[in-house]
């Protein structure tokens, strides 16, 4: 499947655009802040920002699995217009963003040191459930396409630094994939039935 066709598809679902990390110099100075914990966030990651889906360049936009990927990220983009995309964020970067109450209550003095520990690694349950709703239907995608996922690497990704260790439990994750894996199944999920609907249609 062309990646054009596909993009073409899910952009009459909502509007966004496709750009590229190392054409930009907002995801360069991005990627030099989380350097410490996601060393190839520049080269390994697609990213949603706003309405704009950024790949690693623009050969990676030509991969052969890259549909998969442009499938996973629309379900962040009709999640953060479910959701807004204040709650969106709330939800994807908590509890770690409440780290910023350091700078925004300085007349606490030094106790305003103690949001400094919400910007540690702890799990984030808001960003289990946002990306396990779009790794569960990357997942699905490919076996209705018959090719093989390894699922064991999903979860692994679950428990890494690329995501800030969002979970320290791995049954857990299993089981959210399991359930929205049965949500797709039977097409009770709106906005993961929309996505699967359009990218079948790019099949035929």
């Amino acid at each position: 499947m062309k990646s054009s066709i596909l993009i073409t598809a899910f952009q009459r679902l909502i509007p966004f655009k496709i750009k590229f990390k190392n054409q930009s110099r907002s995801q360069r100075l991005l990627a030099f802040l989380v350097r410490w914990y996601i060393p190839n966030y520049l080269s390994h990651y697609t990213t949603v920002v706003g309405r704009s889906i950024y790949f690693p360049n623009a050969e990676a936009l030509e991969k052969r699995h890259s549909a998969y990927t442009i499938a996973h990220e629309m379900v962040h983009l009709l999640d953060q217009r479910r959701l807004t995309l204040p709650l969106f964020l709330l939800l994807y970067l908590s509890p770690q963003i409440f780290a910023i109450g350091v700078l925004l209550f300085p007349w606490l003095g030094y106790e305003a040191l103690y949001f400094l520990l919400f910007g540690l690694p702890w799990p984030s349950p808001g960003r289990v459930y946002l990306e396990g709703r779009a790794y569960a239907l990357e997942i699905a995608l490919y076996e209705r396409c018959n090719e093989k996922y390894n699922v064991e690497s999903i979860l692994e990704i679950f428990q890494s630094s690329g995501y800030y260790y969002m979970s320290w439990k791995r049954k857990m994750v299993r089981k959210q994939i399991d359930r929205w894996t049965k949500i797709i199944t039977e097409k009770s999920d709106p906005i993961l039935n929309q996505v699967v609907i359009t990218f079948e249609s790019c099949l035929s």
